[in-house]
């Protein structure tokens, strides 16, 4: 890999879409750290305790501004990363950004998606066969297709490549680190 600016590879995209099957795939083929806001958000309910989706949110927020602050660290260390959440343009953009420029970072999202039928069927399996996480509350339809519509979980709006990941119907892990590696060599 590129050994002139670190690599901060984001993965990002709506709820229930892969984000972190195929994060949790490639960090060990690329020799990446990967950080979830997901296991931010554990930690913090087990500290703080559980509430109402209010409070979910609260902690998710913090959650996101952990794994920033984290990704800056690293990438001002000069260390790549992967990140993963489901990063809403609108609120996260303007951050990112700024980690990115501040360290010289070589920016690429990896955004996963899924036909709104296939998402919204992997969100009620969460609810069905017990996959929600503890303290986390699963999104309803409603405001999961609304989400969609809006563009909330479009990639980041920073100087980046993307990779475009349709999860509907499967997809092979290696093309997609291939494709990092190939994107990140070419810088």
């Amino acid at each position: 890999m590129n050994e002139e600016s670190p690599l901060w590879l984001i993965v990002t995209g709506p709820p229930a879409a892969g984000k972190t099957t195929l994060a949790r795939h490639i960090a060990p083929d690329l020799g990446l750290p990967l950080f979830e806001k997901d296991v931010f958000k554990d930690n913090l309910y087990a500290d703080l305790g559980f509430g109402d989706k209010d409070w979910s949110r609260r902690i998710g927020i913090s959650a996101i501004n952990l794994l920033l602050l984290t990704a800056d660290r690293m990438l001002q260390a000069g260390a790549s990363l992967i990140t993963e959440s489901n990063f809403y343009r609108q609120f996260s953009s303007q951050q990112v950004r700024e980690i990115a420029d501040g360290t010289k970072a070589k920016v690429i999202q990896v955004h996963c998606s899924a036909s709104p039928d296939v998402l919204i069927a992997r969100n009620a399996a969460r609810l069905d066969q017990n996959q929600q996480r503890i303290g986390h509350h699963v999104m309803p339809n409603e405001e999961l297709l609304k989400g969609l519509r809006n563009g909330t979980w479009e990639p980041l709006d920073i100087p980046s490549e993307i990779i475009r990941v349709d999860t509907s119907s499967g997809f092979d892990y290696a093309d997609v680190a291939g494709h990092i590696r190939r994107l990140y060599a070419d810088d």
